[in-house]
């Protein structure tokens, strides 16, 4: 693929699959390793929290990334995360408390909400604008291809060594992540936007740019309400495979990976088809099709119609993934990346318990196939929200319609 001649987004890309892949180990371990340890199903909900509260520091920790380069800045936090991970590992292998874990996991977790915006913020520096989509999906496909490894091979090695050591082998994944960082060349001479009043006049000004510019306001809404519709996925999935499809653990994993693997290709196949299409009518066309599949899925319990349908959903989220970061990448100002992804990061990162909280909440009232039907809807509306022509549309920009609102 054309966008791998370029070194410094190879050699990205090859330390991020690794790492990710290191993450979805950790990602399996974590749970288990409290659970086994406690017994405890508030335990297990406290992992839970320490996971997922930290990543809303990113709606604040975008500023601080806009005012500093961004190699450093990841460098020093993949450092952090991979000696939090070898901490980890020494305090589950030494029968430490497992409140000690879980603020060791809280501490990773808030090093990767600083990572997040600032990775980012790098990649337009890496690869010309043009070329935005394919890199982004390319990033969400290794993202996938890395989950289903995960996937596969993430129960059998908890089996065979144990959680302890999975967190030894994540903590070896962001070194690699850290290697691959320290040989990239790249130029950071972009001038960083800085207000006069603080970080605080800085993040109202991020903030203010997302909702000032229509472009950015309309995906913030969709991604917003596509991530609160995908909330509940996991849960009405397996209420779906133990109910009406009368299956079991083995039928669960095989509707995952078809839905990952449409993932990796839907991710390769966005560079290709950003040639033929606007960003913006991929990223529409990405969410209806898998709201699309979410409601056909709800038709009929039968095995292979769902694992066929899940692979179109994986389709649909691979393409969607990519363009919705690519679109934004383009639209925003490089000095303000930060803030503004931020922001998206943060609002996902809620959407999650509130999504479980509604809507799962709701399979005690409606039948499965409803719940599916409105899934759907909720992702297809997404989808069509971004239809309609906006003035600040990078794609009519580059054509000499608009301009960009913000810079």
């Amino acid at each position: 693929m054309a966008v791998f001649q370029h070194r410094n987004f190879a050699i990205l890309f090859a330390g991020q699959v690794i790492s990710q892949a290191g993450n979805n180990l950790f990602d399996i371990a974590l749970p288990w390793y409290v659970y086994t340890r406690t017994g405890s199903k508030a335990a297990l909900a406290s992992a839970g929290v320490a996971v997922t509260l930290p990543l809303l520091a990113s709606l604040f920790a975008g500023v601080w990334v806009d005012r500093r380069p961004k190699r450093p800045t990841l460098v020093a936090t993949g450092a952090a995360r991979a000696l939090i991970c070898f901490l980890l590992f020494g305090a589950a292998r030494a029968g430490l408390p497992v409140t000690w874990i879980l603020v060791l996991v809280f501490l990773l977790q808030l090093a990767g909400a600083v990572s997040s915006p600032a990775y980012n913020a790098l990649l337009p520096r890496l690869v010309p604008a043009e070329e935005l989509p394919a890199a982004t999906g390319l990033f969400r496909s290794g993202s996938g291809a890395a989950q289903l490894g995960g996937m596969l091979a993430g129960g059998a090695l908890l089996d065979a060594v144990g959680a302890p050591l999975l967190f030894l082998l994540d903590g070896l994944s962001f070194v690699a992540l850290v290697a691959s960082l320290l040989v990239l060349s790249v130029s950071e001479a972009v001038p960083v936007a800085r207000g006069t009043g603080g970080l605080w006049a800085e993040w109202v000004a991020g903030v203010r740019l997302a909702f000032r510019s229509r472009l950015v306001r309309r995906l913030l809404l969709a991604v917003t309400v596509a991530n609160f519709a995908l909330a509940p996925v996991d849960i009405l999935l397996t209420a779906w495979v133990k109910g009406p499809l009368h299956g079991g653990g083995s039928l669960l994993g095989v509707i995952n990976a078809g839905a990952l693997a449409g993932v990796v290709v839907g991710g390769m196949m966005l560079g290709s088809l950003s040639r033929r299409a606007a960003v913006k009518t991929l990223l529409a066309a990405g969410l209806l099709c898998a709201g699309v599949g979410y409601a056909a899925l709800g038709a009929w319990p039968d095995a292979v119609w769902d694992t066929s349908l899940a692979v179109l959903v994986g389709l649909g989220n691979g393409v969607t993934g990519g363009a919705a970061t690519a679109w934004l990448l383009r639209a925003v100002p490089q000095g303000m990346l930060g803030r503004v992804t931020g922001l998206v990061n943060a609002l996902s990162t809620v959407m999650t318990p509130l999504g479980v909280a509604l809507l799962g909440g709701l399979m005690a009232y409606l039948p499965l196939n409803v719940l599916w039907w409105v899934l759907g809807a909720m992702m297809a509306v997404a989808g069509l929200s971004l239809v309609f022509p906006v003035e600040d549309d990078p794609d009519r920009v580059e054509s000499g319609e608009a301009g960009v609102a913000g810079r």
